[in-house]
């Protein structure tokens, strides 16, 4: 549907090139029909535009301690399609294949909220894109394409969870961003937390030793 539509837009952006080539000549003679001519050759472009089905596309994720890699995914996915819905993993499902998320669910969504590339969330999806679930995506969501980046994602079980999207030929891959997850996030954070009880601890020797 898309190569059809796409295909319309480009013979009437020809036939409206062709018509300008024409009217080039008679522009002296008659400047009013020409213009007239071009703005209905106009118009009727914009209402092909506006009549084409928007795509839809949909990515799901974690969002935890959302960061610019996240941003930049969704940056990505939006340029996949028109709309984008994301797919809030619930906490429960979190724990379950990744372990304890650091945000609570509501707190995950409120960020992603904000993103202005997001334009619907669905809340309680599930980790795993099952077969099924994809199908309610399409037929429920009207979902096109669904969206995730070149690193390999795994479920528990070691295999591809994109692997149903990926058979139905709706899948779509971005880029990661390289050099920045919430895992490396909540690492730095362990290893300040460190160094800042170490550095207390000798402050307080230094403390101690003075006094006596």
């Amino acid at each position: 549907a898309m190569s059809r539509s796409r295909g319309g837009e480009l013979r009437l952006a020809a036939t409206l090139a062709a018509m300008t080539a024409v009217a080039a000549g008679a522009v002296v003679a008659a400047p009013g029909r020409v213009a007239a001519l071009l703005e209905a050759s106009a118009r009727a472009l914009r209402s092909r535009r506006t009549k084409r089905k928007p795509v839809r596309v949909y990515m799901d994720g974690c969002f935890d301690l959302a960061h610019f890699g996240h941003a930049n995914a969704l940056r990505q996915a939006k340029a996949c399609g028109d709309t984008l819905v994301v797919g809030l993993i619930p906490d429960a499902e979190v724990l379950r294949c990744k372990g304890p998320p650091v945000l609570r669910e509501a707190e995950r969504r409120a960020v992603i909220a904000s993103v202005k590339w997001v334009d619907e969330i669905i809340e309680n999806v599930p980790y795993d894109l099952t077969p099924e679930f994809c199908e309610t995506l399409y037929s429920k969501h009207g979902i096109d394409f669904i969206v995730h980046g070149d690193d390999p994602c795994l479920l528990p079980d070691g295999t591809d969870a994109y692997d149903a999207p990926k058979r139905a030929g709706r899948f779509r891959m971005i880029k990661r961003t390289e050099g920045v997850s919430t895992t490396d996030i909540v690492n730095r954070v362990l290893r300040a937390a460190a160094s800042d009880e170490r550095r207390e601890k000798k402050n307080t020797k230094r403390d101690d030793t003075s006094d006596d």
